[in-house]
């Protein structure tokens, strides 16, 4: 599953006219000609902190970066990041919000690490308190459209049941297949899938993530 929501963000972001798409993996990228920034970092904090500091030490002015638990991230979503970034000058920040209160999507002109210092990761709260220390940093901050990301069994089976009728129909039979042949019992109804899946999903939650400019 992994794999394949990495794959398919890959797929989304590739060919954005002025952007170069980079992939933050703490070993091999999946696919070897897409550049490739190695994961440095102890915590999931730390890790996307230097992400970010190690894409702007290679000279990119704007820079917006995403994971791979959010599939319903689109291209214009991501132009429409850059396309904030771009208009507003120096020091500007764009939050793409997560429904349970994380977000999707975050766009740096500069870096600042105290958006990612001692921050409760994983609860409700983190993207009011991105925003908070954004403008306290001096950060004129904007926000796009709130998506649902993939956290646990509640969400992956929402995601699933409206990507089925939608244009990531694909993506979604992928993952229902990978579901089947790892957990035979698996129906696809609320509540089906057992915990030990998402103990493992949850190791692999953190990133890579998708830095762009």
């Amino acid at each position: 599953m992994y794999e394949a929501l990495l794959h398919h963000l890959e797929g989304v972001c590739s060919d954005l006219p002025g952007v170069d798409l980079l992939i933050n993996t703490p070993g091999r990228p999946l696919n070897e000609a897409t550049r490739h920034i190695p994961q440095r970092g102890s915590s999931f904090g730390e890790s996307l902190r230097l992400a970010l500091e190690d894409t702007f030490s290679r000279g990119y002015q704007n820079v917006v970066v995403i994971g791979n638990d959010a599939p319903e991230i689109s291209r214009s979503y991501i132009e429409a990041a850059f396309a904030k970034l771009e208009s507003a000058g120096p020091q500007t920040a764009v939050l793409g919000p997560a429904r349970d209160g994380g977000y999707a999507l975050l766009g740096l002109s500069q870096p600042c690490p105290e958006a990612f210092e001692s921050m409760p990761w994983g609860s409700e709260q983190v993207a009011r308190l991105t925003v908070e220390r954004l403008r306290r940093s001096g950060f004129r901050v904007d926000r796009l459209g709130t998506l649902e990301d993939i956290d646990n069994r509640s969400s992956l089976n929402r995601f699933l049941d409206r990507a089925r009728r939608g244009a990531l129909s694909k993506l979604a039979k992928r993952l229902a297949s990978l579901l089947t042949t790892s957990l035979p019992h698996y129906d696809g109804r609320q509540g089906s899938l057992q915990e030990i899946l998402f103990v493992g999903w949850r190791a692999l939650r953190a990133p890579p993530y998708t830095c762009l400019n």
